[in-house]
């Protein structure tokens, strides 16, 4: 699903395309690792027969993490791999994740459980609730701050940077609007930072409010920087930079993650949290059937409501509800998901993007719904290919176009360069429903974004041009079509390093975007290196936005 805006050169391992097949992605090529535990493991109570040892596979290619299947009364939790690889200390049942912008799932509970309260109405205007409010925010109602159809596009402020309660409401009064509230979406931070203001106008305090509502009781659930934490080991986060700094010890004020991204949780416990949701367990009945109805039909089997995408039976073979978060500077990623037909959530966390929580998701819960044995990875057995069958598979054979497609051997098995766009469409071809018109006008709006004029271009440039000693050029790599949406790659060098990053651009001109494969100064081949989101349609909305970057996060 991969193509070239221009003559570009690409490089595929034979291991990578059997891990594609499986993940979306080539394994990793840092060293992960040495000791994976390979005797069997005892099956956790609850678990069908099994599930142990396939999540154990998933460990061998890549994935460090947790999974939780609540269904009716059972349980089913398994952890494999490392919580922090220079320690070398196991993963367990218990380890604490930053869960991103699924935290958006549970500022929209509390919401409406002021709501059901009545303390708040839907159609309240955020200016009415918030002093000192102004700009376009100002206009925007209750419901279109859930259902991101406010029109307010940007964050607060930067992650992991002190922002306080008074700093947060001037920036929402500053930021721009892209549309008319409530005729389109938009996927937009701030509007969660301006209802967690809201939560804290109404109770006196947004993070207690959470805390003795939705949280009480839980020790596994908190917040990610500040108190109440979430009690439990912490997981390091790895991102393609290496070990993230970002552990939770940020002494705040931290309003620019509130209510958008500042929650962390152990996996079990968020699987038990989706479940209660959903149960009406947490909130009065009228207000889950609030929950759960669509709001904003996007037109591909998925719908907004209040905090998380519903989706139809194409996705996962049921219908259900999924939040997602990560991706950014934690290193985390988590997802949940919930099937009502079946009366089960499934959460998974990762922190590391060899295998991602969102790749691990998308493959077991169409078993689960089905009722099959979740898979094993394709390729988590491979032998290395015969070497002299390599030998004469080596060389370069010519496209119809001229391009040309090289083999040769590598220390995964046989690599495959293309050289050229009709060879990359060799290996690869877009998606049924994308041209290349679609192609060609998303990188020219991403190059309109990064070089032209406009609000978000300009906050995106700065960022850059702070991170890279300002920007000298910036070079189309090639269009990906992910899911339900493009992503463009592009190479920006600057005057002390280059980076390799993707941006996808919402229908305002806006985007979202992550740092992809390419290391400062050394990008690697664009698809040796996919990145570790989602190809799940659902999940493309549900995730934090990193300032810094552009880039979806936790």
């Amino acid at each position: 699903m991969l193509r070239r805006a221009a003559a570009v050169s690409l490089t595929v391992t034979l291991a990578g395309v059997l891990a594609l097949a499986a993940t979306g992605c080539e394994p990793d090529e840092r060293e992960r690792p040495a000791s994976r535990g390979s005797a069997p493991r005892a099956e956790p109570a609850g678990c069908p027969d099994g599930f142990a040892s396939t999540m154990e596979a998933w460990g061998d290619v890549g994935f460090d993490g947790t999974i939780a299947v609540v269904r009716g009364a059972d349980r089913c939790v398994t952890s494999v791999g490392v919580r922090d690889r220079e320690a070398g200390l196991p993963m367990t049942d218990d380890t604490v994740f930053a869960i991103g912008s699924v935290s958006k799932s549970f500022t929209a509970a509390a919401v409406l459980r002021l709501v059901a309260d009545g303390r708040l109405h839907l159609s309240d205007r955020a200016g009415d609730l918030v002093p000192g409010l102004a700009g376009p925010a100002a206009a925007a109602t209750v419901e279109q701050l859930l259902t991101h159809t406010s029109g307010v596009h940007g964050d607060a402020g930067p992650d992991h940077r002190p922002l306080s309660a008074a700093d947060a409401i001037a920036s929402i009064s500053d930021l721009p609007s892209t549309f008319a509230p409530g005729t389109d979406f938009g996927y937009t931070n701030a509007g969660y930072t301006l209802l967690a203001l809201v939560i804290e106008q109404l109770t006196g305090d947004y993070r207690e409010y959470l805390r003795s509502t939705l949280l009480a009781g839980r020790p596994g659930a908190g917040f990610w920087d500040g108190v109440p934490a979430a009690a439990g080991p912490r997981a390091v986060g790895y991102t393609e930079e290496g070990r993230s700094d970002v552990t939770g010890e940020f002494a705040g004020p931290h309003w620019a993650t509130s209510g958008n991204g500042d929650l962390a949780m152990s996996v079990p416990t968020l699987a038990e949290l989706t479940a209660s949701l959903f149960r009406g367990e947490l909130l009065p009945a009228r207000a889950t059937a609030q929950l759960e109805k669509p709001r904003w039909d996007h037109g591909d089997g998925t719908s907004e409501t209040f905090g998380w995408v519903r989706y139809d039976a194409r996705l996962f073979g049921a219908e259900g509800f999924a939040a997602a978060g990560g991706g950014g500077d934690t290193g985390h990623d988590a997802v949940v998901a919930y099937l009502p037909g079946a009366d089960t959530a499934i959460a998974v966390a990762s922190s590391t993007p060899d295998v991602s929580a969102e790749q691990l998701l998308q493959a077991i819960v169409p078993a689960l719904v089905a009722g099959r044995p979740v898979p094993e990875p394709a390729g988590a057995d491979v032998t290395a290919p015969d070497p002299d069958l390599v030998a004469r598979m080596e060389g370069t054979y010519r496209v119809e176009d001229g391009s040309e497609l090289v083999v040769r051997a590598d220390p995964k098995g046989v690599a495959v360069e293309a050289v050229g766009d009709g060879a990359v469409d060799a290996l690869f071809s877009l998606r049924a429903g994308v041209t290349t018109d679609d192609v060609a006008a998303h990188e020219a709006g991403v190059v309109a974004l990064l070089t032209g004029d406009s609000d978000v271009g300009e906050d995106e440039r700065e960022a850059l041009s702070e991170a890279l000693g300002g920007i000298d050029e910036v070079t189309l790599q090639g269009t990906i079509a992910q899911g339900s949406e493009l992503r463009t790659y592009v190479l920006v060098t600057g005057s002390d390093k280059s980076l390799l990053l993707w941006y996808a651009l919402d229908d305002q001109g806006g985007g979202r975007g992550r740092p992809g494969p390419g290391r400062a100064a050394d990008p690697r081949p664009l698809a040796a290196a996919c990145d570790s989101s989602s190809t799940a349609s659902w999940s493309t909305r549900g995730r934090r936005r990193h300032r810094s970057t552009g880039t979806p996060q936790t």
